[in-house]
Order: C-alpha cells, then sequence, then structure tokens
C-alpha cells in the first residue's frame, strides 16, 4: 500500500473502492441465490428439478454467482431445458399420414 501511496494514488480512497465492490459482490450473490431458491421451490411443487434440491441450487449460486444463476437458467426455464412435463401429460405428437385415398 505504500508504494500506492508514493505513486499519488490515496490508500484510503483504494480500500473503500475495493470493500465496496466486495460488499457489493457478496450482497449480489445473496440476491442471486435467494432468487433461485424461490423460483426452485415453486419449480419444485410443479416437477422435478435436474441434479439438485432447491436448497443445493441456492449453494450453488451463492458460491458461483451469475455463472450459478446461467446454469441453473439454462436447465431450468431455457429452450434448452425441453418438454420437463411427465410422458403422462404430454400430448403425443401428430405425424401426418399421407392420403391414400387419391391413389
Amino acid at each position: 500500500m505504500a508504494m500506492l501511496a508514493t505513486l499519488g494514488f490515496d490508500v484510503d480512497v483504494i480500500n473503500f473502492v475495493v470493500s465496496a465492490f466486495m460488499v457489493g459482490a457478496v450482497v449480489l450473490h445473496l440476491l442471486l441465490a435467494m432468487g433461485v431458491m424461490f423460483d426452485a421451490v415453486s419449480l419444485e411443487r410443479r416437477r422435478p428439478l435436474w441434479f439438485l434440491g432447491a436448497l443445493s441450487w441456492a449453494a450453488v449460486v451463492l458460491f458461483t454467482g451469475l455463472v450459478g444463476t446461467l446454469v441453473y437458467w439454462l436447465m431450468h426455464h431455457s429452450t434448452l431445458a425441453g418438454d420437463k412435463r411427465p410422458a403422462t401429460e404430454r400430448k403425443p405428437r401428430e405425424i401426418p399420414l399421407p392420403n391414400r385415398s387419391e391413389a
């Protein structure tokens, strides 16, 4: 820190900026984890979650932040997630058959 002071930087300002950044990162991780937790609990009532339960997903997001949130979203809400309804609730796809009466 003494080297920064000799270069003309105010050490107190640098400490404040670094501390504010760290507090902001912690708050962001907590908010993301809470959001994923609430979403996972409501989603779990409708269908099973992939790989982990709601609390585990929240812990993953708490430690990984935006990356964990992105992975959770891709696995549960994006078009990559596919149709997660049980097979008994899905409508079978209709395959068009050729019209044989014209031949």
